[in-house]
């Protein structure tokens, strides 16, 4: 895809050019949000060049957005989990880790991508190519792809392909990367030291084999401070650290995360921080989306017009921007085979299904004439007159399951943060039992800084340790490293296609084949 760099601008990009004003050009080098209440009167005047959309946004939505706008936009979501308007929802980057699948990934991109582009969307802020080295890093969750750097990289190459085959931009992300840090950027600067070779080899290598092999158009940044490199400013103004991507090989496109993290606001202004994305070398920028568009645009043409930003340097970044989109608009929507895709997801819950025993021997199934307790614990359980709540949430649907299978065992609930009161409870309700199961969600959330089971939970499992006989870690994998010996261990990926998946597995009805993609 980004072979589309190295051609004359057509003739259509050079009129289009021309006929912008400089607000209209700088406009085009910002991302905005669906959900800001002018974005509508952004599009209308050319003032963005195009917008996220979460995963909710409905292609009817994006459909009105686009027809205000008289030059084609960028929209794009993460992709993540799925699209909520959309036919399907998918496993977890972290699943084809485990699976070890190339061309199992290449789908997975390639379905994702299909179904977006039937809601009107053409680029997706993804996939994660962070290495996760750290299992103390907020990176180490469900959506790096691999902790191991060559097998990231091959996943990653098949990845990229599938979604620009499909007619997707890619923007490969968080360059060059979060999985040495242990900062949730969200909250605070990702700051570690590294060496450039040690980069190159391990946490730049997902990018370098994108680029080689599938030809990688676009790559994110991230709020990153590696000192070795730059020991003064972050990758969204550090030209240094954004020389990386030269040295890689990249000829894409490239954007700022999204400028309204507060690991990058407590830092600077946005008066520095938009003009100053452009001047250390980025093609567009992820607006803050607490600064309203007018006047984030307004710190760009400032700098232009004062001469700080040369006008040539706006013009080069608009035609790139603008042979994408030409690009984009071209490639011919493919039909999507909903059940296909549908049984290749459901397929990777089942074949990424994860098992550890202390003794090294194969899983031990969970007998269903047993009478065992089974403990769900999740951060969808709220608090509320002192019951324990739950909407219909995979939570539910877990339980429903269970119920069905071990119809002599009952099931408690406990949140991720669990009272003094609730463990007690809890404690001595497993006494009655000759085993307790635990099925725990450990799932990060942004601003949350949370990726790991905390403490008041870790005392409750420790305190029953010799009671337990199988533990399910339920999203980040690296969770587990604060548990203490347990026999078993199985882990799913998040989401809700794991459900049958896990209680298939605990009833012996699966075999667990995944293996473990990170170290802990």
């Amino acid at each position: 895809m980004d072979h589309i760099f190295s051609q004359e601008p057509s003739l259509w990009v050079r009129s289009t050019l021309d006929s912008m004003s400089l607000k209209e050009k700088v406009g085009q080098l910002i991302i905005s949000r669906e959900s800001r209440d002018t974005i509508e009167d952004s599009i209308a005047k050319g003032h963005v060049g195009g917008f996220y959309a979460a995963n909710h946004v409905s292609g009817e939505r994006i459909t009105k957005l686009k027809s205000l706008s008289k030059t084609p936009l960028l929209v794009a979501q993460d992709l993540e989990v799925g699209h909520c308007s959309g036919a399907l929802s998918w496993p977890s980057a972290m699943a084809l880790g485990a699976i070890d699948d190339e061309e199992t990934a290449y789908n997975w991109a390639y379905y994702q991508a299909l179904d977006a582009r039937r809601q009107g969307v053409n680029a997706v802020f993804g996939p994660v190519l962070d290495v996760a080295l750290n299992p103390e890093s907020q990176a180490t969750s469900t959506r790096p792809l691999s902790g191991d750097p060559q097998q990231a990289a091959r996943l990653a190459a098949a990845v990229v392909k599938g979604y620009q085959d499909a007619g997707l931009l890619p923007f490969a992300k968080h360059f060059p990367g979060f999985g040495r840090g242990n900062q949730d950027v969200h909250l605070e600067l990702s700051k570690y030291k590294a060496d450039k070779q040690t980069l190159l080899k391990e946490d730049l290598l997902p990018y370098r084999q994108a680029i080689q092999e599938a030809s990688l158009a676009g790559i994110m940044t991230g709020h990153i401070r590696i000192d070795e490199i730059d020991s003064e400013l972050p990758m969204p103004l550090s030209s240094k650290q954004m020389e990386l991507l030269k040295e890689i090989g990249f000829n894409g496109l490239t954007i700022t995360d999204s400028l309204s993290m507060k690991g990058i606001q407590y830092l600077y202004q946005d008066e520095i921080l938009y003009p100053g994305a452009i001047l250390s070398g980025h093609d567009m920028i992820l607006a803050n989306n607490r600064l309203p568009d007018e006047l984030g645009l307004e710190y760009v043409v400032r700098t232009v017009e004062d001469g700080r930003i040369p006008l040539a340097e706006i013009e080069r970044r608009v035609i790139r921007i603008l042979q994408m989109k030409e690009y984009l608009e071209q490639v011919p929507l493919r039909e999507l085979d909903v059940a296909k895709a549908a049984s290749l997801f459901s397929s990777m819950s089942q074949r990424s299904m994860t098992a550890l025993r202390s003794d090294g021997e194969a899983f031990q199934a969970i007998n269903p004439s047993w009478k065992s307790l089974f403990v769900i614990v999740s951060q969808e359980f709220t608090q509320v007159e002192g019951e324990l709540s739950a909407a219909h949430t995979p939570v539910e649907m877990l339980a429903d399951k269970l119920k069905e299978r071990f119809p002599n065992s009952d099931i408690a609930f406990l949140p991720i943060f669990p009272s003094a009161s609730q463990n007690e409870e809890l404690l001595h309700k497993s006494l009655a039992y000759e085993q307790v199961h635990i099925v725990a969600n450990a799932v990060k959330r942004a601003y949350s800084g949370i990726a790991h089971y905390q403490d008041p939970l870790l005392s409750m499992v420790r305190a029953m340790q010799t009671k337990i006989g199988t533990f399910v870690v339920f999203g980040n994998p690296a969770a587990a490293k604060d548990l203490p010996a347990l026999p078993q261990l199985l882990f799913c990926y998040g989401g809700y296609l794991w459900i049958e998946a896990c209680v298939e597995v605990l009833s012996g009805r699966l075999r667990p084949e995944g293996k473990l993609p990170i170290r802990y």
